[in-house]
């Protein structure tokens, strides 16, 4: 994946958003943007920070590095 013009290659990205087992429209939209991105540029690295209700306690995928409280 290509920078800017002269600026190198994007080597990591970090996604920001819900993600499943939380259950809603983002969590599924965030998931889907990190599968398309790893299986178009696989050596991508994909960083998510996961976004949790009060209540969640979820048990994400190893993908999902770090947890924000919502």
């Amino acid at each position: 994946m290509s920078g800017e013009a002269g600026q190198g290659t994007i080597r990591r990205v970090a996604l920001i958003g819900n993600h499943p087992p939380r259950i809603c429209g983002i969590a599924t939209f965030t998931a889907d943007v990190e599968s398309a991105l790893s299986e178009r540029y696989p050596g991508l690295a994909v960083d998510i920070y996961a976004m949790n209700d009060p209540a969640g306690d979820y048990d994400y995928p190893s993908k999902v590095v770090c947890t924000i409280g919502q």
